[in-house]
């Protein structure tokens, strides 16, 4: 099996997906560090907005395109645009 097969989407769908910017916004805890991860794994690495300050979980992760940081939601919003 290879890195980028997934049990849920053929790998047209994927390669079609990955076109596309995505973009996880969040804190630094399990549930956007998953988000990443799944994403990684089928080969679209998404760009992250990391609200707080401590950040080791998903900064950490091998599958972020790009890491910025924010403060607040408001200036993690303000970012995305």
């Amino acid at each position: 099996m290879s890195r980028n097969s997934n049990r849920f989407l053929s790998e047209s769908a994927v390669s079609l997906l990955r076109r596309h910017t995505f973009v996880v916004i969040g804190g630094d805890h399990r549930n956007p560090l998953n988000i990443v991860r799944s994403l990684g794994m089928c080969g679209i690495f998404p760009e992250v907005i990391l609200i707080g300050e401590d950040s080791h979980l998903v900064a950490a992760s091998r599958y972020v395109r790009r890491l910025v940081f924010a403060q607040t939601q408001t200036v993690a919003l303000e970012k995305l645009i």
